[in-house]
């Protein structure tokens, strides 16, 4: 069991015999650092915060209480594993751990095994939901890539359509179940896709499109008129109402400024 780079083992105990105890425990299978003070041991917990801590701390430090440094640590850090280690480890004593939301609360006679079998066991746990995050962070990255590339090429598609002649797109559709079909997908499966990619619908998508399409021509010099005849909207106004409604600005004056 060796403890990998990205973690660290905090032990802050301002008694030198028990520090030793846990170095000899611990050392060769850990990356450790040691505290004497509260003080000390808060900034090594700040220092050391992007990496997956465990902290084993004496309830009695010289400065301030453990239960104080478990609390202060845990609401800056939740994720940090924390283990109280007291001489005293009645019911009482365990409920204000408890309270200040210690891992685990231990008292100082606990045998060696009990003790190195206690932080395998934590450090198992948090290896193993750091892999899951991990995991879960890589299925987001790829699913990110998918739909990206799905709007691309759906995006591509569109403008595609529109670029081709009006006798051309009289023989030939631009609808969802087309471009479903030509992506290889079943009709609904892909409108599920789109919807969660871009938060809209095929139509709606297809609409916004023909609209950037539409700012590129009204630069180029086209009128309304012309634009709104070959992006096969129904009529100029149905563009410029379109138009207004996805950028505030009628394409008259769109044109006017470009």
């Amino acid at each position: 069991m060796v403890f990998d780079a990205q973690g660290c083992f905090i032990i802050v105990d301002s008694d030198l015999m028990s520090t030793n105890r846990l170095l000899a425990l611990f050392s060769d299978d850990f990356q450790c650092y040691t505290a004497s003070t509260a003080k000390a041991g808060l900034a090594l917990s700040r220092q050391l915060s992007d990496r997956k801590t465990l902290i084993i701390c004496d309830v009695d430090l010289p400065d301030m209480s453990g239960l104080d440094v478990c609390f202060t640590i845990k609401n800056e850090d939740p994720q940090t594993f924390f283990i109280l280690l007291a001489a005293d480890n009645d019911q009482e004593s365990r409920m204000e751990g408890l309270l200040v939301r210690a891992d685990n609360y231990i008292d100082k006679s606990v045998s060696d095994e009990e003790l190195k079998l206690l932080v395998s066991n934590i450090y198992s746990t948090l290896s193993h939901t750091q892999l899951e995050q991990r995991d879960d962070a890589n299925r987001t990255e790829i699913t990110d890539e998918i739909f990206c590339a799905l709007e691309t090429e759906v995006r591509t598609l569109i403008e595609d359509f529109y670029q081709l002649s009006l006798e051309q797109r009289l023989v030939k559709a631009c609808s969802s179940k087309f471009v479903a079909e030509h992506l290889g997908r079943s009709h609904r499966t892909f409108q599920r896709e789109i919807k969660a990619e871009t938060g809209y619908s095929f139509k709606q998508l297809q609409l916004i499109v023909r609209l950037e399409s539409a700012q590129g021509l009204l630069a180029e010099g086209y009128n309304v008129t012309q634009v709104a005849d070959l992006l096969s909207f129904s009529s100029p106004a149905h563009l410029s109402r379109a138009f207004k409604d996805e950028f505030g600005i009628v394409p008259s004056k769109y044109r006017a400024l470009a």
